[in-house]
């Protein structure tokens, strides 16, 4: 294998024995990917409450939808495929805000391992979860602009 640049490993954790060429990673077996992402995951010294989460309710629902839809290997298109469909069943309260993230987040993670064969942690998302509504957005609106008048 080749030497990795020590820029790449202090970016994230490697493991080497568990690292692919890029090449190889075309035909990536579903279960194979989620169980080399779990063995990743588990050298950022998470709990074991977290791990068993994102086995069981993380990577389990999107291994059930990769066997409802017959497919083996990974697949960037049908995780995207399962992400709209949790979207909507979220949407529609059938799942919470919270295992949507979750599933969101699994889903990013076994993109991640198998685009680069590591995972650097990180968060989805930067924005506030807090939707506000339009009647405050118009106060807001009228607010900044009295602010920026009475400034001038």
């Amino acid at each position: 294998m080749q030497e990795v640049p020590s820029i790449i490993k202090a970016a994230g954790i490697l493991l080497p024995d568990l690292l692919m060429e890029v090449s190889q990673m075309d035909q990536v077996n579903i279960e194979d990917l989620i169980e080399k992402t779990l063995h990743a995951m588990q050298s950022w010294r998470l709990g074991r409450t977290t791990l068993s989460s994102y086995k069981y309710n993380g990577f389990s629902q999107i291994r059930k939808f990769f066997e409802a839809q017959e497919q083996h290997y990974f697949n960037s298109q049908t995780v995207q495929e399962f992400i709209m469909l949790s979207k909507k069943r979220q949407e529609r309260n059938e799942i919470s805000a919270r295992q949507f993230r979750k599933l969101q987040k699994a889903a990013a993670l076994l993109e991640e391992y198998y685009d680069t064969g590591r995972l650097i942690w990180g968060h989805l998302h930067n924005r506030s979860r807090v939707r506000i509504n339009a009647y405050f957005m118009c106060l807001l609106s009228d607010y900044l602009s009295d602010k920026e008048t009475h400034l001038r």
